[in-house]
């Protein structure tokens, strides 16, 4: 079932794994499947969160079905902004509001703000400090809206993969402002991720920790296994990543 893909402007696009007519019939599926112990899971994240759509091809979860609502783009700290570029806020919301309560629901954001935005918003009168803190609160504050109705997780934020930004044409230079090595890059989305992961133990969400799977600890760096093949290209190889988010998952007992 091919994902319904709008435009929303030049630079936006959103792929939602399901159409309304699906959605529906994926209602009456679930009522279905919950007697055979199956499971679903909701995602929704930046470009990054295409790795849910590649486990779904690759049929690499046998009881457990993905969604997936993706915006390229899309950051933590737009979480609070209605009226971000991406638009991504009111959309998810819009998504959440007709998921049933109760399901999984699975947030993959971050690598722009870890990457990008938090290094330059930094260079503005401002710190690295404070920029991730304006990141995380708009990122758990979001969050902790659906903690009441659903059952919340949050994967760690994926690595910086490319060691350079100055000399990489990706993303059409747009990251060539940020100076900030692949060393500091990384430290920096560590800290992330470990707030990120004490804020679920904490409310009662769910860490997706794939953290121990990527960062080679000899470098502490990523491992270069999951370096795209395409020099342009900071996502993972995909089949490798859709593979590691899978034993992440089988960890918490999808399967």
């Amino acid at each position: 079932m091919a994902p319904t893909l709008f435009d929303r402007g030049n630079d936006l696009r959103v792929r939602v794994g399901l159409t309304r007519s699906h959605a529906l019939q994926l209602g009456i599926t679930k009522a279905i499947l919950g007697k055979v112990n199956f499971e679903i899971i909701h995602a929704y994240g930046d470009s990054h969160a295409r790795v849910f759509a590649k486990i779904k091809n690759l049929d690499l979860l046998s009881r457990t079905l993905l969604t997936s609502c993706v915006i390229d783009g899309a950051t933590a700290l737009g979480m609070a902004n209605p009226n971000s570029n991406t638009n991504a806020m009111p959309i998810f919301k819009h998504n959440l509001s007709k998921t049933s309560k109760g399901s999984n629901i699975l947030f993959h954001l971050g690598e722009v703000d870890c990457g990008f935005l938090v290094w330059v918003r930094a260079k503005n009168n401002s710190s690295v400090a404070l920029e991730m803190d304006k990141s995380l609160n708009s990122y758990t504050k979001f969050m902790e809206n659906y903690l009441d109705t659903m059952r919340v997780h949050v994967s760690s934020v994926p690595f910086p993969s490319i060691r350079d930004y100055s000399s990489w044409g990706g993303l059409d230079n747009a990251r060539r402002e940020v100076s900030a090595t692949i060393e500091e890059r990384t430290g920096l989305t560590r800290e992330y991720n470990n707030r990120l992961r004490d804020w679920a133990n904490k409310v009662g969400a769910v860490f997706v920790d794939t953290e121990p799977l990527l960062i080679d600890e000899t470098t502490g760096l990523l491992k270069d296994d999951f370096i795209n093949l395409d020099p342009f290209d900071h996502h993972y190889d995909p089949e490798i990543y859709a593979n590691i988010i899978v034993k992440a998952l089988n960890q918490l007992g999808f399967r």
